[in-house]
Parts: C-alpha cells; structure tokens; sequence
C-alpha cells in the first residue's frame, strides 16, 4: 500500500512536472524554497536574472547598483545607455549609470550623504525597502511615520513587503531581494490627487473615492489573475470543450490588477477565457489546480500565460486505487484507507459541482472514474482536488496507466517497440499532436535515451500508441526488482490475496498469475511499486529440464528412484529423488514414489528407446541442497510444426525478429534439441544455434505473464539441417580417433576465420549427425577439407557437412561437395555459391582500400576477375613430403606464389575454391602447386 499524502502543491497533471513556471528552472533553487514562486515569477517576468551555469545564487550579495537595477525593471522603465548621474562614484559609462540616473531623477535614492552612491556596496534589507516605498509612491507616508529607516519599514510591514524577510540592517541577499520584490508587485500604489494648495495622496486600491487599482503590474502591463485551468488541447472543459495547441482555457474568480479582466468578470462568480502559454510554461500540469497567473497581452485582448504557480488555498489528496473504500465512496463522499491495515479510514465530502476525469476524459461521475476499477487490479492514481480549501473537493483526476517494458528504440526513425511487439511512432513534426516524453523525475527525455527493459507509463488519445492525437509516456528507467518470491499473502480480500513478497518486501500485483511461490528473477514494476511484469529466471517455473531416461539404482542399504535429466546448462545429469518430494504440488515419500515415478519411466512404457516425441518429458525441477531433486512439475507443452508427421514442413525461424510459429523468443528461452537418434546427440542450446529461415518441428512451453505469451522453453525434434550456410568455413587441419564416454568419435582440429590458432571439434562416429541432403559420410572426412557444423556449445558437432572434400582424385584435384553445393545455394537468400578454378596472377597492385583482385582463368582461357576483401580467410593446403597440411597466412596475399599468365598452359598451376556471397569472396582456400597439377590438367 502506498503512503498517502496531502500537500499544497500541485500533484496530478499531464506531466510530472510540479510547480513549473515560465522560466528555466535555476540549479540552486529548489521547488521547496522559500524563495522559489518569489524567483521563478521575477524571472519570468525578467525583473531577475540568473547566471550563465544555471544558477542563481540565492544567498549570494547583491550590490546597490543591481538592485537599483532591479527596481527599475520592477517599473517597467525603459532605461538602457549611460547618464550623468550626479554621484562622483558613478561616471557616465558605468554599466548601471543609466539605472541609477533613473532612480535619483525618482527620488528613488539619494546616494550616501557625501556625494556617493556606493554602487559596489551590498545593499541592506533596509535599503531595498526604502528603494520599494519610494518607488511605490508610499514616501509621504513613510515620513510622516518618521522617515528612514524606521518610516519606511513600517510601511513596508503594513503592506506584506518585507514577508519572509529579517535582518532589517544586514546585507540583503538575492533571495531577499526576490522575496521584497515579489511582494511588491501587486501592492497598490500611492498616487498624487490634486494640485497646489489641494494636494493629496491616496491608495490607488479601486475603492470607493480612491483612484483605479494601479499596481508595479500596470507598469509592466501584465495582469494577475486567480483560478483554474479547465481545459487543455487534449483535455476537454465540463462542456466538451478543448483548447487549441499551445494554449489553455483558464477560469478566474479574482482580477487583481487590470480593468479588462475586471469588466469580463463582471457580478459574476468565474469568468472563463482562452489564453495562449508562453514557451517553456507548462500550464497543462495546472489543470482543475487553484493557480495564479501572469498574463500580457500579445495582441487586442489576446493574452499570453508568461508564468503560472500554484494556488494559496489549493489541496491535493494523492492515492492510489487499492487506498480507496470502494463499497462506501459515491459522488457525494470518497472514503479512503489511512493505514496499511485497511481498518482506519477517513473521507472526504464532495462540493456542491464536482469535475471527474479519467485518463483526461470528462466522464461524470464516481462510478465511471474511480468505480470502473472496483474489481480490477490495475495500477490507477487518483487526485482529489480541493480548490479552496473548504474540505470538499471540486475535481477528482483519475489515471489508469498502461505498462510496458522498451525492447528495441530506432530514434532516428521516431519510433520504438516493447517486448509484448507493441509499437510506438510519433509524428514531432505535426503541430496537432502533442506528445509528453519525461523521466521519472518529470524532465523532458529524448527517445535517444531510451534503453533495452526500461519501464514506461502511457496514456493516450483511444489508447493508441502510433501517432496518437496525444500521448503522454513517462520512462521509468530499469523500474524492477531481482529475488526470489518467498511468500504469497492470502486473505478474505480479493485485491490482498494479490499480493506476493520478494526477499520479504511485499509488492501488488497487477493481475494474476504474474508470479508463483519459488519464482526467481526480475520484477518490473510500476510507478505506484506494483508488480506488472515478469521475467523468471531460475525456478520451479522456469528451471526446465529434459528427462532421457528414470529408473532404480542401488543407492546403499536401498534402491532409490533416480532421473536422468539433460539440464538447460546442456548437461546430462542423473538426479537422486529426496527421500520426500513434491510432484505437481503433491507431497511424496520414498516408499510412494514407484507408481508415480513411473510417470515418467517413459522406456517402460513401451515408446521407443529415446522416446524423440515424448513430450511428458519436459518437467521444471528444483533439488535441495544435497543435491537430490526435491520438487517436480509437468509443464503444459504445445506441439508446432506437426512433429509427429515425417513428412509435414516445420516452422520458419526467424533470426531477425527472434520469431517462430508466431511466437517470439525471450532472450533465455530454454532450449532442448533432441533431434538426434541417440543420447550423445542430445543438446540444451539458446536461440544464437539455430538458423535463420531454417524449419522446426517440436514442443514449446509459453510464458504466460508476457502479453502476448513469449516462448519460455522450446524442445526441437526435428531441425532441418541444423547448419548456418553463412558461416566461415571450417578448414580442417587435423583428424583423430578418440573415445567420449565410452563413445567412438573423431577430434577434428580446424582452422577458421583467418585465425592462426587451431580449434577443435568432437564428431561421434555412431552419431551421423549430418543429414543425407549434405552427401556427407564420417569416414571421408581428411585434412584440407571445408567443413560446415553446428556446435553444441560444448565443443560437439550436433551437425556438420563436409563441403570440398580435399582427397585427391585420379587427376589430383579436390572436389567439391555437388550435393552440399546444391544445400547452401537453395538454403541461402544472399547467393553463396562454393566457387572453383586456378588462378595464374596476383600481380596487380594493392589499391590502397585492402581490396586486390584475383584472375581466373577458365579451360578456355577466358578471365573472370573476382574481387577478394584483403581480410577475407586465406589457407593453403600443402602436400610436403607425403603428408598434407594447412598453412594459414596472416600476410594476406603475399605468401601465394603467381605463376606467369603469359605461358599459363605450361607452368604448374594453384588449385583453389571460394565462398563466393554475390561477387565478393568471403573464404578463399588454395591447393599448393606441389600437386604438380598443370593448367592441361585442369581441362
């Protein structure tokens, strides 16, 4: 449950931008300070600047030159240039002479008594109020109260300047300067009434016998008015009504400085008007809050919002939906939790017109806002507004976020998607929509920024998500937890019984079915901390394995049931079942186990001996910690690819959308490929082995807590060839019998992607892993050959296919594979071809891009130039001695013998074939002129 709370601040808005204004927020001032709504306001209005870093240095000095400066500004005087100011300190081209001219031709100042001004001198708090008293009309006043300093300060007091402002002798700082300042802006003036003889002052307030409300404002021809925001460009008034982009309609109750908003008002309780919202202030977020405004006009009796902030009478309940109590709220009262107990409760009434929103949407109502999620578990956020501080709430915003984990940005194509395949474009360019992008922290972010498994919140126009009207996104950066669930809580109360603990911390649940006793891995979660999505990464639910084969072993004084299992860490293991265990939930001993066990005894259960479609063999297990499974569960299997019919098509893979039989993958889905005839052939794999647009048959197990369901666990049975056709080739240096297990096998050494250290392979002899298509036999296997495999990530061929069988004919020649020629051609989309001939010059020189050209020549004669990348593989196969073997070289081309073009028909020629991919060579291998093959020999 979340920690409810009440503050006089703004809350709920489009953005989580709180209490902005119309100026760049400064480093130094936060939107708790004092200061703040007193900084933020003179900046927007261009009273106070701040420094070029971005700060503004609230307890730092400020001078009697600057805030002469200040005041000036505060007036709306247009100063600018240099003066003679008649102080002996302040020379005409001293930055702030014009100011100070500006403010002694006022009887603003009078300098120090001496003929000075001390423009460098700190000013006192006492100095910049008497600069305001004066400025303000106020000095007859303050010298009939006794004059400087005393006079003035009292006048000042009287009309709320010096609020929040002490030390009356000391150097002012600029935060008490902002604060004296601010207070002043509305404080009416004292104006001159009559002349000569019948000379007065008066308060010019408005009032009865008083001159026209005429305020610092006047001068500055901005209005300050009091009231709401009650319609934005996606957000609709109590009539249906929305704003244009870029501006908001307002309703005010109170004019405080300006005739025309005086006369609009009228007897009237509220006056609402269209505002256009200067650059940079975001008055979307003040929507149904009590605010104050700073308009000017830009054009006839057009307005421009310039700052905003908010309210001195305006109250926020922030909650979440879990807090409030559903069965006892209605229009008229909102219940709501006090505590985590669910016992202690408070309310609050409704006004007498109250205005209900969800997801911007004016709906009415309690029941189609906060009543709509009565029996749901969504993450939904309310805001209970009180405008006046009646204790009776005017609005109520309800928002129902949607959540999504990032998976895969394209910034430059404004756009991204998310693991379930939703998709997200957006259209910057176009005026008519307005999109919100922030980070938690409400700061405007880039789709640039975005990273794999962020967590966003959205809400938008009819819940679309490409080029909507308008949407709002918040990204809440990797927002998750990593543990292990320890605990599910279960009471009478449905939306508690959703509730699960991680590592002992207790967290809300979205929906049901998200996470499971035991599970491990990472939990996303929203902004409210309640858990949306899950990816598992160790557990009951997701520690899968593969039983090959169980039976009873003499464990000691008894026989004792015993699994052997190919684990997802591709290992085969055989397990010893505890003494007490768990079958599906069940509780189990020893002495029980025979009969269930034999469940999964699947070779006594007269399938065949390696039981290839057998899916009740996919279990998830966890064991204790002596090693001994502990806990077994089936898991609900699904067939594709119809692998119970030799003869039926598999499903396309899909490499570059990890994407099978209209699944994706996740990045750790388990796989078990049993495609194999004999247990050395089994593997657990991951998705990098299998092979773009290649067919699978099998079973797959879902994750049912992704939306859509993703693959959590696969079991191949058929593969297809199992092999990547764009792979480097494989050139064989070295073969070996050995024994694995018990096993005849070869140790295949061999070389591959231009490295000159040599890797090595295990095929097992009973094992032909390679398929029939391939015209591939073990036996033929040598050195020089060109091989293509699939490893099992343990250094086993779970397939391979010999592509240039090295071996010399009756004319000497290597051959290549036609059947394994014919494969790579049909499987590959990018025309790789295994290509043959003799070359006769190399010659020509390096172009300077690592690019040289090899010449070939054909039986008749006839060139054919193929263009060889300088760091493509090189290898040549020498015959020394009666014994072959592979050179690699490092150096490129300048190792390889050329042989003169112009008597090509009597010099020894170099044999080579090629992985040609279009025209460009990708793997390059020569056969040594020691063969003594000549080019006659060749025809």
């Amino acid at each position: 449950m979340k920690n409810l709370k009440k503050v006089l601040a703004l809350v709920v808005a489009l953005t989580m931008v709180l209490g902005t204004v119309g100026f760049a927020a400064y480093t130094d001032v936060a939107e708790d300070a004092n200061e703040y709504t007193a900084v933020s306001t003179l900046s927007s209005l261009s009273i106070l600047t701040g420094y070029e870093d971005g700060s503004f240095k609230p307890d730092g000095d400020i001078t009697r030159a600057e805030f002469a400066t200040v005041v000036c500004r505060a007036l709306g005087a247009k100063v600018s240039g240099s003066a003679v100011t008649g102080f002996t300190d302040v020379p005409a081209d001293h930055w702030a002479s014009a100011y100070i001219a500006y403010c002694a031709g006022a009887g603003i100042v009078n300098g120090m008594g001496d003929g000075t001004f001390a423009p460098s001198a700190n000013v006192t708090v006492e100095q910049a109020v008497k600069m305001l008293v004066v400025a303000l009309g106020y000095e007859p006043m303050a010298a009939a109260k006794g004059g400087y300093p005393t006079g003035y300060m009292v006048v000042a007091n009287t009309n709320g300047i010096t609020e929040g402002v002490g030390g009356q002798t000391a150097a002012a700082t600029r935060a008490d300067v902002a604060k004296l300042v601010y207070n002043a802006l509305d404080v009416p003036m004292m104006v001159q009434d009559g002349f000569g003889t019948q000379v007065s002052f008066k308060v010019a307030d408005g009032g009865e016998n008083n001159p026209a409300y005429q305020s610092l404002l006047t001068g500055l021809e901005v209005a300050k008015l009091e009231g709401a925001v009650t319609a934005t460009s996606i957000i609709p008034n109590g009539d249906g009504d929305k704003a244009e982009v870029g501006s908001v309609k307002y309703e005010y109750t109170e004019a405080n400085d300006d005739k025309y908003f005086t006369e609009k008002l009228g007897k009237s309780e509220s006056f609402e008007m269209d505002f256009a919202v200067a650059e940079g202030v975001n008055a979307d977020a003040y929507f149904q809050n009590s605010s104050i405004i700073y308009v000017r006009e830009i054009s006839r009796n057009k307005y421009e919002i310039i700052a905003i902030m908010a309210g001195e009478e305006n109250e926020v309940l922030e909650i979440g939906i879990e807090d409030v109590d559903l069965e006892a709220s209605s229009d008229a009262v909102i219940k709501y939790f006090t505590d985590a107990s669910r016992y202690d409760t408070d309310s609050i009434k409704a006004d007498k017109k109250v205005a209900w929103y969800l997801n911007y949407k004016s709906v009415g109502s309690y029941s189609a806002s906060i009543g709509k999620y009565k029996d749901s578990t969504a993450d939904v956020e309310i805001a209970i507004i009180d405008n006046d501080d009646n204790n009776k709430f005017d609005a109520v915003i309800v928002k129902a976020y949607s959540y999504k984990r990032v998976k895969n940005v394209e910034a430059d194509r404004d756009r991204f998607t998310t693991t379930d395949s939703t998709s997200f474009t957006f259209d910057f360019e176009d005026d008519t929509k307005t999109v919100s992008i922030v980070d938690k922290n409400g700061e405007a972010m880039e789709l640039a920024d975005f990273a794999e498994n962020d967590v966003i919140a959205y809400i938008s126009a009819g819940e679309k998500t490409k080029k909507a009207d308008w949407i709002e996104i918040i990204n809440l950066g990797q927002n998750a937890v990593t543990g292990q669930v320890d605990g599910i809580i279960e009471t009478n109360d449905k939306k508690e019984a959703l509730v699960v603990t991680v590592d002992g911390t207790e967290y809300d649940l979205t929906k049901e079915g998200l996470a499971n006793l035991q599970d491990e891995g990472t939990f996303y979660l929203t902004r409210t901390g309640k858990i949306f999505n899950v990816e598992i990464s160790d557990s009951v639910a997701g520690n899968y394995g593969y039983i090959l084969a169980t039976d009873k072993n003499d464990a000691g004084w008894d026989l004792a049931w015993q699994i052997k299992m190919l684990t997802k860490d591709n290992e085969i293991v055989t397990y010893t079942v505890a003494d007490t265990f768990k079958i599906d939930g069940i509780d189990y001993k020893k002495a029980d186990s025979s009969a269930l066990l034999e469940k999964f005894d699947i070779d006594s259960a007269g399938t065949d001996a390696f039981g290839k479609f057998v899916k009740e063999r996919i279990v998830t297990y966890q064991t204790n910690p002596k090693g001994y499974i502990k806990e077994i569960k089936s898991v609900e299997a699904s067939a594709f690819g119809q692998p119970d019919v030799d003869s039926a098509a598999g499903e396309e893979f899909d490499a570059d959308l990890l994407y099978m039989a209209k699944k994706d993958f996740e990045e750790d889905t388990v796989i078990f490929n049993i495609s194999a005839s004999t247990e050395n052939g089994v593997f657990a794999t991951t998705i990098d082995t299998l092979v773009h647009e290649n067919e699978y048959k099998g079973y797959y197990v879902e994750n049912k807590a992704k939306s859509p369901s993703e693959f959590d666990c696969l079991v191949i049975t058929y593969g297809g060839s199992m092999i990547d056709v764009t792979q480097p080739l494989a050139i064989i240096s070295s073969v070996s019998d050995t024994k694995v297990n018990e096993e005849d096998a070869l140790k295949v050494k061999y070389f591959t992607a231009a490295e000159d250290t040599e890797r090595t392979i295990t095929i097992f002899k009973e094992n032909d892993l390679s398929s029939a298509e391939w015209g591939t036999k073990i036996d033929n296997i040598s050195v020089g050959d060109a091989m293509m495999f699939t490893d099992d990530g343990n250094g086993t061929a779970v397939a391979y296919a010999i592509v240039v069988n090295a071996t010399a004919t009756s004319d000497g020649l290597p051959v290549i594979n036609s059947a394994a020629q014919a494969k790579i051609f049909a499987e590959s989309d990018e025309d790789i071809e295994i290509v043959e001939g003799y070359y006769y010059a190399t010659t020509e020189a390096n172009n300077g891009t690592g690019i040289r050209s090899l010449t070939i020549a054909d039986s008749t004669k006839e060139a054919d130039r193929i263009i060889i990348n300088g760091a493509t593989n090189n290898y040549t196969v020498v015959n020394a001695k009666g014994s072959k073997y592979v050179r690699v070289y490092s150096d490129e081309w300048d190792a390889v013998e050329d042989v003169d073009s112009a008597s090509v028909d009597d010099d020894k020629a170099n044999y080579f074939f090629a992985v040609k991919n279009r025209n460009s060579i990708t793997d390059f291998v020569m056969f040594s002129h020691r063969y003594n093959v000549t080019v006659n020999d060749m025809k």
